[in-house]
């Protein structure tokens, strides 16, 4: 076994390591374990439903910055364009 075929099978040994999403959505005891959500197709339905929620909600969201003797003024947030960017 040469060098690099020793360190792909040792980096597939640490990733199955890891807690991640993609890791636990297979096993659904597990997933349910770490998320207290029955199954990963749950959790992905709530993610979709959060993300809809909140860039619907940051795009009518109006916020107002006031500093120490300025006036308060109307501006636009960062996140005021979307939750994440994909």
């Amino acid at each position: 076994m040469t060098e690099l075929q020793q360190l792909r099978a040792e980096n597939a040994i640490l990733h199955c390591c890891v807690l991640s999403v993609d890791n636990l959505k297979h096993d659904a005891k597990m997933f349910q374990f770490y998320t207290n959500l029955p199954n990963y197709e749950v959790f992905a339905a709530l993610c979709g439903y959060l993300h809809h929620r909140t860039d619907k909600k940051a795009r009518e969201m109006k916020r107002w910055k006031s500093g120490k003797g300025q006036p308060t003024e109307l501006y636009e947030h960062p996140r005021a364009q979307g939750w994440c960017n994909k």
